[in-house]
């Protein structure tokens, strides 16, 4: 995560003197901004765009677009705004299929290994 700056558009990240953003708390699993805006305009979150991110303005479910196809951007009311953004943990039956894939492929590429090993003189 680099930074969060205020801009009228989606487009342009210009920051602008309209309006005051905080990052007042930020983790591993996602971070806390404060504004204040004098219209309604958008956050723009230099971090990658993905489904994985969700958001909260205001205690309520938010909406994630991208901007310029690469970044996250959150629409925000004039005003103050609380935004929450938090990226989805990986559940425990994510980590099983993944260890179970990453198993059955060691077996696949020891048992290929060995077989070439038997059949070379």
């Amino acid at each position: 995560l680099q930074k969060a700056i205020y801009s009228p558009s989606i487009e342009n990240h210009a920051a602008t003197s309209q309006g005051a953003v905080k990052v007042v708390r930020m983790s591993n699993e996602g971070l806390e901004i404060e504004s204040q805006q004098n219209q309604a305009g958008w956050i723009v979150v230099r971090t990658l765009f993905s489904n994985d991110w969700k958001v909260k303005v205001n205690g309520k479910k938010g909406t994630l677009l991208k901007s310029h196809g690469l970044y996250l951007a959150i629409p925000v009311p004039a005003g103050e705004a609380h935004i929450e953004l938090h990226v989805k943990k990986f559940r425990k039956e994510h980590v099983a299929m993944l260890s179970t894939w990453v198993l059955c492929i060691g077996v696949l590429v020891a048992f290929r290994k060995r077989k070439s090993n038997t059949t070379d003189p």
